[in-house]
């Protein structure tokens, strides 16, 4: 299937990653003018199924696949490749999972661990509405903190 890019605020032209074959045009200007180059059929976008996470007490479970990845507040785990992985310590844990194309699919799970919240404080959920990403913020109040 082909599909029409869509043209971005800064000018340039992207297909969002819904699965398909499309073409890529590029379009030069300068004082004498436009010059057009057209690639038909150039990039290939491969369906990537998203991973699941499954919580156990403090082990993180990912859905199968041939190899994984985990990460801590973004940063890799060094020897955490396996389908599991034994939480340690609160914080925002990722898994990627290659496909045979060498695109990424990911999944996030936060890990509080049994830290209770307590006190005067707030929790701020936001942008609202959301595109399917937001930030989650504890903002304790001065007297509770």
């Amino acid at each position: 299937m082909s599909s029409q890019p869509t043209l971005t605020a800064d000018g340039i032209q992207e297909v969002h990653n819904n699965p398909g074959t499309y073409d890529v045009t590029h379009i030069t200007t300068n004082a004498l003018g436009n010059d057009m180059l057209l690639l038909t059929n150039f990039i290939t976008v491969y369906p990537t199924p998203l991973p699941v996470i499954s919580v156990s007490g403090n082990t993180l479970t990912s859905s199968a696949a041939s190899s994984y990845r985990w990460l801590l507040n973004t940063v890799v785990i060094p020897g955490a490749t396996d389908g599991s992985y034994v939480v340690t310590q609160s914080g925002v844990y990722t898994i990627l999972i290659p496909d045979e194309n060498g695109c990424n699919s990911y999944a996030d799970y936060i890990f509080t661990g049994n830290e209770n919240l307590t006190g005067d404080g707030n929790l701020l959920i936001y942008p609202n509405p959301s595109s399917g990403v937001f930030s989650v913020e504890i903002v304790m109040n001065a007297a509770a903190a």
